[in-house]
């Protein structure tokens, strides 16, 4: 597929920050290949904060999401057409010359029409769901249907003969936020992380806060080091965060707080080593370079791996039942993850990180 020539692309990637992390990458080749270009990102306000970190973006355009559907339902029909059209007029005054569907759904779809560029690039079915394909002039096939987003995304630019690596960094982090968190934390120390929480939405993919404090306990007889535990501004997170520490005998001890991305940012470029569930923090830290151990549950576990380009490694152990995306009340797959595990993957990592040739590995050693 020939590279189109563009001087205004938008780029479609609207949901959970997770996701929006995982399109960094891509767009950061498309700044590469692309120079001259003026980038925009299509996101929705709630993750908007991560496109905000990304360098290789000169504008974000936000989708309102939450205020068109609470007008809709509301039946404020006239408010709702007016909303949609202001929407229009935004997505088409600056004339994009190219628009890129990451997102691939009908909403997402509906959007790259609206702008009315005469290059809208998504990807073709499967991959492409809701009859998303249908406003594409260009669908792209993915070369393996069972692949990593950040894989996903790769492929999209690729197939537009415009990837090229990115140098780095995917995300930048403001002096500020590195001042704040230098001053927060103990000198000539880079801690271990450990992150606890989730989205209210997604509780069935936590691990339980006393077996993070033992993770914690053993770290500690390891390295003479404590723990540092993250805390989002969810009460369920700060409770996580209150539990670990209180049983972990002074292993664990509570993170800076980070009240903003960009301080969130600062503390887990500072960290040695993240330890989480499959979550939008821990796709931050691998793309910030901190090596993470990734501890999985219901989700999938190819479409899910951390970024190749930091050492992670994993634990998980594969049930008949996932993977899901619902859960279930037992989270039989988080339950089964032991201490013992997390604790022999983690030894694992430290040790690919001092061997930089091993240090990328999908390996899983289940108990």
């Amino acid at each position: 597929m020939e590279s189109p020539a563009a001087n205004r692309i938008l780029v479609i990637r609207l949901g959970a920050m997770g996701d929006v992390l995982r399109t960094l990458p891509a767009v950061c080749a498309l700044r590469e290949s692309q120079p001259e270009a003026w980038i925009s990102w299509l996101v929705e306000p709630r993750s908007a904060g991560a496109v905000e970190l990304c360098p290789a973006v000169d504008e974000i355009l936000l989708f309102p999401r939450e205020e068109l559907a609470e007008r809709l339902s509301q039946g404020h029909i006239v408010s709702f057409m007016r909303s949609l059209n202001r929407l229009r007029t935004g997505l088409r005054d600056p004339g994009f010359d190219c628009v890129l569907d990451f997102h691939g759904l009908l909403k997402s779809g509906v959007l790259s029409r609206l702008t009315g560029s005469a290059l809208r690039i998504g990807y073709a079915r499967p991959q492409a769901r809701e009859c998303s394909w249908i406003f594409n002039h260009r669908r792209v096939d993915l070369p393996d249907s069972h692949c990593s987003r950040f894989e996903r995304n790769r492929a999209l630019v690729a197939a537009l003969g415009m990837w090229v690596d990115p140098p780095g960094p995917l995300i930048e982090v403001p002096d500020s936020a590195h001042v704040r968190m230098l001053s927060a934390l103990a000198p000539s120390v880079r801690p271990i992380l450990l992150h606890p929480g989730t989205s209210e939405v997604a509780v069935h993919k936590r691990w339980s806060p006393r077996r993070f404090a033992a993770l914690a306990r053993r770290v500690k007889e390891a390295t003479g080091s404590s723990c540092l535990v993250l805390s989002g501004p969810l009460a369920s997170e700060v409770d996580l965060q209150r539990r670990i520490v209180e049983v972990s005998e002074g292993a664990a001890l509570p993170a800076p707080p980070t009240p903003t991305l960009p301080d969130l940012a600062a503390l887990l470029s500072e960290g040695s080593v993240f330890v989480g569930a499959d979550s939008g923090p821990l796709h931050m830290a691998s793309l910030l370079g901190t090596p993470v151990l990734q501890l999985l549950g219901p989700t999938d576990p190819v479409h899910n791996e951390p970024y190749a380009g930091t050492p992670w490694r994993r634990a998980h152990v594969p049930l008949s039942c996932s993977p899901c995306r619902r859960g279930c009340e037992s989270v039989e797959c988080m339950e089964s993850l032991s201490v013992d595990l997390a604790w022999q993957q983690l030894q694992a990592l430290w040790q690919s990180v001092k061997e930089p040739t091993h240090a990328n590995t999908r390996d899983q050693v289940h108990p």
